[in-house]
């Protein structure tokens, strides 16, 4: 899923993506309990008639269900920043904060199409000097969507920065991360 917000002033554009995500990890949490209550029901009721080896492969099972889903549920709320200036591009990925940022001077946009029915893309900006993959979590189509409207706006900060009429941007300011 892509969001995108232009910066005031005509400064640029910032593009907020983030993988579809239809299970919230309260939601998470609800189901294995329902799960894990059914099964220990089931794994007790064996017990009590004494065939008891299968309640530590219930358990087995429990634990790696709640290992899945608490691991789903952190990719789930990643998300990637792209923010679109007059002199560069800065990309943040984390999930509460910025874990990495990256800024490209001069970057554009580049976008390798899969091969075959089941490849998917790449999409990356580069700059002369280093290169970031984004839009990971993206399907073809969005990816597609998404490189086509970074070059936009990338190519539009580019004829805007010759302008004089623009205020320079606060370095160092980071955009909300809710």
């Amino acid at each position: 899923m892509v969001m995108h917000y232009e910066l005031p002033n005509s400064q640029g554009e910032v593009f907020i993506v983030r993988p579809n995500n239809s299970l919230k990890w309260r939601h998470a949490k609800w189901l294995f309990n329902i799960i894990a209550l059914g099964m220990l029901a089931i794994a007790l009721a064996f017990w009590s008639i004494g065939a008891w080896l299968v309640f530590p492969f219930v358990v087995a099972e429990l634990a790696v269900l709640a290992f899945a889903l608490y691991r789903t549920s952190l990719k789930a709320y990643s998300r990637e920043v792209i923010s679109v200036e007059a002199e560069s591009v800065r990309v943040q990925q984390g999930r509460d904060h910025p874990e990495f940022q990256m800024i490209l001077p001069h970057a554009h946009v580049n976008l390798q199409r899969g091969e075959g029915p089941l490849g998917s893309g790449h999409l990356y900006l580069r700059s002369a000097d280093s290169e970031v993959e984004i839009g990971g979590c993206l399907v073809e189509s969005e990816r597609e969507t998404l490189a086509g409207d970074l070059a936009r706006a990338v190519a539009a900060c580019r004829v805007l920065a010759g302008s004089p009429i623009l205020p320079a941007r606060q370095p160092g300011k980071l955009l909300p991360w809710s």
